[in-house]
């Protein structure tokens, strides 16, 4: 599925106080007319209120860009119910996404705890609402959905501003690069993997900026490139209105290019990409390319990137995603007589991996455990063949399956020894577990080493220090690539007092930075694997009694070979320029800094 840009503009966002703006007016627009803004670091857990008096209701607003909303949800609602504050409708809104199971506990759970209904906007709802009746709140909120990101409908009198960096699918990796050094200089840059399209196709949006906005066709030529028959249509549109210019990124027969392009200045990139980002920069100021008032100047930009910095030795990336070689084909569906609550259903979380349809009727992989199948007394009915159908039980097949594979996952790791955490859902390692609270790793070169999952650290502040304890806690997901399925392993921790009791608020945003403001790639890293490893046998992750329900899982992460590499010397000669170039970009913002947990991509050296 192509990636949404209104969803990635929520999800990315760093500035809070704009985000409460954005829910302040999408509240007034949905009928709030008398909405009254609050927000602030004491709001007592009210962003907004609203008082209908005609039916004299009390609603409030809460808003959160946290990834563990529930979390936040029980935390708002304890506060206004501690303070007093009179509601009868709690709006909540989020920049997460949630399945219908999950919104469906929080709204019960509101409902029991609190007596209040509970009104839920999650990412999705977000994104269905600016994109149809409240489109115009895009254009008026810059600061959260950018403007070269979620590009309007233009007209073919716009100023012409936009670079199209044009590529094949084989240089991605330098088009991608390019793209991002184009807009660091402050250019205004359209490029597939740096400004996603929404999920409408890419030719047609290149046709469309060709016709309006573009100022130039950056053509990325390859052998590949030169060969796609696509690519040369638009290389001739472009050479049409003089706006061809070609990026020679490998060598090329001229023949096998068309004539309009063999007809074209090259900039020329064999030679090395640092040379050939400064003759393309010196290209575009020839002909007054439109560039960002204020942005970056070149000797700048080079002292955050010297012309060295590529080194022509290939290195390892490694990523945090591992190949699940076997999915059981079979789902199993089983019916109950005996109603299970939501409730009661959180009793399954670590025993067994299913999807409830609704109170009487779940899905599976596998037979549910023996306690759980003595209380319930569940029967099969007949299962499906997975792989054929496009939903069961009214349920997407695309939403089923990635789930029942990664509750497969948690459920194999709580019968491992961990526990779950009631309090921040998480699943972590508990004390005791292994030798010392240190998980073993092998690292990728075959050695071994081991790091702290459990421990306890000193907070220091002026007037009283106290000690925490940390606990690893692994973060499971599951995305389809092309025809597999990928598990996404993301480190995170949990934190709480001397006690045990789990850390809130702003006291988990300053133990966590504490904790974790020097772990580097490596130790992201070495988390990774370790989680991994201590699922595997042998090299692979089985979970399953037979072959049949068997799901199987790679332990070795995905990992390429990539040329250039880095040139570490080149960074380290030049440290103190990139020291000054980047403090002059990034100014010390805790909530910023606190967004950076977590590593998805690592180098290996």
């Amino acid at each position: 599925m192509a990636a949404d840009p209104i969803v990635i503009c929520l999800q990315n966002l760093t500035d809070y106080n704009q985000f409460e703006r954005l829910c302040h007016d999408l509240m007034a627009l949905q009928g709030y007319t008398k909405i009254e803004p609050l927000g602030g670091s004491q709001d007592k857990g009210r962003d907004a209120v609203h008082s209908d008096s005609s039916t004299q209701q009390a609603t409030v607003f809460a808003y959160s860009v946290r990834e563990d909303w529930r979390v936040k949800l029980r935390e708002d609602a304890k506060r206004i119910k501690k303070h007093g504050h009179p509601c009868h409708t709690l709006v909540f809104l989020c920049t997460s996404e949630f399945t219908s199971t999950e919104r469906d506990e929080a709204v019960a759970e509101v409902k029991r705890d609190f007596g209040w209904d509970l009104e839920l906007y999650g990412v999705e709802r977000f994104r269905t609402l600016l994109v149809g009746p409240h489109v115009r709140l895009i254009s008026q909120h810059p600061q959260i959905f950018t403007p070269t990101l979620v590009r309007p409908i233009v007209s073919p009198d716009a100023p012409r501003t936009v670079l199209i960096v044009d590529h094949h699918a084989d240089d991605s990796p330098f088009a991608v690069w390019l793209g991002r050094k184009l807009t660091i200089l402050g250019y205004d840059v359209w490029c597939r993997g740096v400004s996603p399209t929404g999920g409408a196709p890419w030719a047609d949006q290149v046709e469309n900026l060709l016709g309006t906005t573009a100022f130039r066709l950056l053509a990325i030529i390859s052998p590949s490139g030169a060969a796609d028959s696509d690519l040369t249509f638009r290389r001739g549109l472009a050479a049409a209105t003089t706006i061809l210019l070609p990026i020679l990124a490998s060598e090329v027969q001229k023949s096998a290019l068309d004539s309009k392009t063999q007809g074209s200045e090259f900039v020329d990139f064999t030679k090395g990409w640092a040379a050939g980002l400064v003759s393309l920069t010196k290209n575009l100021e020839k002909f007054s390319c439109p560039k960002e008032v204020g942005a970056l100047p070149n000797s700048f930009f080079e002292s955050l990137s010297p012309p060295d910095i590529l080194g022509s030795e290939p290195e390892i990336i490694c990523s945090n995603r591992f190949r699940i070689t076997a999915v059981p084909g079979w789902v199993r569906r089983l019916v109950t007589d005996k109603e299970v609550s939501l409730e009661d259903f959180k009793e399954f979380r670590t025993k067994w991996a299913c999807r409830r349809v609704d109170p009487n009727r779940f899905l599976s992989f596998s037979a549910p455990p023996a306690d759980l199948q003595e209380k319930y007394v569940f029967r099969p009915v007949p299962g499906v063949s997975w792989e054929n159908m496009s939903e069961i039980d009214g349920i997407p097949v695309r939403s089923v399956v990635p789930e029942l594979i990664r509750k497969s996952v948690e459920v194999h790791y709580s019968r491992l020894g961990l526990k779950y955490c009631e309090n921040r859902h998480l699943l972590y390692y508990s004390e005791g577990l292994f030798q010392s609270d240190r998980l073993p790793v092998t690292k990728l070169d075959g050695s071994k080493t081991a790091i702290g999952c459990v421990g306890q650290r000193k907070y220091w502040t002026p007037k009283l220090s106290t000690n925490y304890k940390y606990f690893l806690a692994p973060v499971f997901s599951v995305h389809r690539v092309g025809e597999s399925y990928m598990l996404i392993v993301r480190p995170r921790v949990r934190l709480t007092d001397e006690g045990g009791v789990p850390l809130v608020g702003r006291m988990v945003n300053s133990r966590r930075k504490h904790l974790c403001k020097n772990w580097w790639n490596d130790d992201w890293l070495h988390r990774i694997l370790g989680v991994v490893q201590f699922g595997a046998v042998n090299g692979v992750i089985s979970i399953g009694s037979d072959d049949a329900e068997r799901l199987t899982i790679d332990a070795t992460p995905e990992m390429w070979s990539v040329t250039p590499s880095i040139n570490d010397e080149a960074l380290n000669r030049n440290e103190e320029d990139r020291e000054e170039a980047l403090a002059y970009l990034t100014e010390e913002d805790e909530e910023l800094e606190e967004g950076s947990e977590t590593a998805d991509t690592v180098t290996v050296q």
